[in-house]
């Protein structure tokens, strides 16, 4: 206990001048007897209970001293006093990782920060670790807030990148700053050294779980028959039955193997049939679920494009300057290429996916006005409104036209999904502008695939991608977001199989766990460091008591004078 004002002390004087007033009260009371007979009898109840009787008669004496040293007190503002927990600042540096959920370990993690909140007195820097690192709080006293965030924290499923993480909370440390790290097994040797006075508590995961998984899966199809390839592994010896389904998830193949202890068991086999997407899975699922289910889809690539060797010098240039796989061919191999084709050549339009730049079929017609384009993919990051075109070929009939100048088309699409650009470099300064190589990028980016999947991912992932506004939805139909046109593309947080829908096609999408995030691991607990400073905490006032005390006091000395009549006098 502590006093905020103890000069009040010099007040103990008046209890003292209350005793010295009683001094001059008389020593004895005044007791009428009916008749002397009876005077034997009350001297003896007097004598039976002299300290009872003392009290009676001094009571107004007690209760005005009590009542004095409560004032006393109270003019002294008396508070408990204890220490606090060390450091001037704590951080708390929280793993989101998908290896968070195996045992529960990130809920254990939770109820631990709910129970340092309680003791909590210093400002709190809550950091969530990942490839980029979040602030969630900084400095915070606020502890409703603080344990609002506390209980809307989730794992984001991402790689924790803890070195990166302890990178940029590093920032943050100042000196006597204790650092709570909530991880599964994190190295102190990992920790960043810095002479400043820091503690680090590194909150581990303590004890080994039992998990099984797959590793790996992946597959190719050649004339109706699917070979795949899967890897299981283990920490126990077990019996696992894995799953081979197609993308409507019909079970195309079930096999149940033995997997060692800590082992990896590989497993080939076929299938009949050819697919595009297949998805294995095993049983029994454990406690772990994200890497019991993994995702493979096989990507028809086009391989290198085939440049007609007639075309523009600056179109070489372009194509070789963005490091785009392509040969040199001459108008006469084309008929045989079996890729992609940039050319000015129609009659490979019918048997060939076409880059087409020109037509060798017609002749160019003067045009005058404007570039305007529409809402398509090709445009994402190239705007044509500055380019200046002089002269076009005729239009091909059933094509969608993309992009026009005036009223004349000047960009088409086919049907097949051929792009058609009805001019040549000649005629117009597009490949003098920055637009040029962005759209050649674009378009053979698209020509590359058979454009059926969208993109293999991690989870929030942020990838820069050729994509116009369309919609994410779950593999069970469910909408997840939006993407933008144009924008940075971030992939959804649940490892899981999706559709990207532009409102013209949809297209598969997997995000899936980082191989790290595969292996569950442990280590013990670890303390780092010393912070020698503490911070002194003041309990609840005592002064509201001491004068509901007094009070009480009060009204039972007046009840006394009320009752009895005792007087000082």
């Amino acid at each position: 206990m502590s006093f905020q004002t103890p000069w009040m002390a010099v007040m103990f004087a008046l209890p003292a001048i209350v005793i010295l007033f009683y001094f001059f009260r008389k020593k004895y009371e005044q007791h009428d007897v009916s008749s002397t007979l009876l005077w034997q009898e009350h001297v003896r109840e007097v004598q039976a209970s002299p300290y009872l009787k003392h009290l009676q008669h001094n009571a107004l004496l007690y209760l005005q001293l009590l009542a004095l040293l409560l004032a006393v007190f109270a003019m002294m503002q008396p508070v408990t006093t204890t220490i606090g927990q060390k450091g001037e600042q704590a951080m708390w540096i929280v793993d989101t990782s998908a290896t968070m959920l195996a045992d529960e370990l990130f809920e254990q993690h939770r109820t631990h920060m709910l129970e340092q909140l309680a003791e909590l007195e210093q400002p709190l820097t809550l950091i969530t670790s990942g490839k980029q690192p979040t602030v969630i709080l900084q400095q915070e006293t606020n502890k409703a807030r603080i344990q609002e965030t506390i209980e809307a924290l989730q794992v984001t499923y991402e790689h924790e990148y803890i070195v990166d993480t302890f990178a940029f909370a590093n920032t943050f440390i100042t000196p006597q700053t204790v650092v709570h790290v909530y991880s599964e097994a994190v190295d102190p040797l990992t920790l960043p050294t810095t002479e400043q006075e820091v503690e680090w508590h590194v909150i581990n995961r303590t004890k080994e779980v039992t998990n099984a998984g797959i590793e790996q899966f992946a597959f190719v199809t050649e004339q109706q028959q699917t070979d795949f390839l899967l890897q299981l592994y283990s920490t126990e010896e077990q019996a696992l039955t894995y799953v081979i389904r197609d993308e409507q998830g019909e079970t195309l193949y079930r096999e149940t193997v033995t997997v060692k202890a800590n082992d990896t068991e590989t497993i080939t086999a076929k299938i009949d049939g050819a697919f595009t997407l297949l998805q294995a899975s095993i049983e029994p699922v454990d406690t772990y679920v994200v890497d019991d289910t993994y995702w493979a889809y096989q990507q028809q690539a086009t391989g290198a494009f085939h440049v007609d060797a007639t075309m523009h010098t600056l179109l070489h240039k372009a194509v070789t300057s963005l490091q785009i796989p392509a040969v040199t061919t001459q108008p006469a191999d084309l008929q045989r290429a079996q890729n992609a084709v940039i050319t000015n050549a129609t009659a490979l339009l019918p048997t060939h996916r076409v880059f087409l730049i020109g037509r060798d079929d017609a002749t160019l017609q003067a045009v005058s006005g404007a570039v305007t384009t529409t809402n398509d993919r090709l445009f994402t990051f190239s705007h044509l409104e500055d380019v200046y075109v002089q002269a076009v070929y005729p239009a091909f009939e059933g094509y969608d036209t993309i992009a026009s100048v005036g009223d004349q088309p000047f960009i088409q699409r086919s049907p097949d999904g051929d792009i058609v650009v009805l001019t040549t470099i000649t005629e117009t300064d597009w490949a003098l502008q920055p637009s040029f190589p962005l759209f050649l990028w674009t378009v053979l980016d698209e020509m590359a695939t058979t454009n059926q999947l969208f993109g293999m991912f991690t989870p929030n992932e942020q990838r820069v991608m050729a994509t116009p506004q369309g919609d994410i939805f779950s593999q069970a139909g469910e909408y997840v977001m939006t993407v933008p046109a144009g924008n940075q593309l971030r992939a959804p947080m649940q490892p899981g199989a999706y559709t990207f829908n532009d409102g013209e096609q949809s297209k598969a999408m997997f995000v899936l766990v980082e191989a790290q995030e595969r292996n569950i691991e442990h280590r013990e607990h670890q303390i780092v460091g010393q912070v020698t400073a503490t911070t002194e905490r003041l309990g609840q006032s005592w002064l509201t008591w001491l004068i509901f005390l007094m009070l009480i006091v009060l009204v039972i000395e007046w009840e006394v004078q009320r009752r009895r009549g005792l007087s000082i006098t």
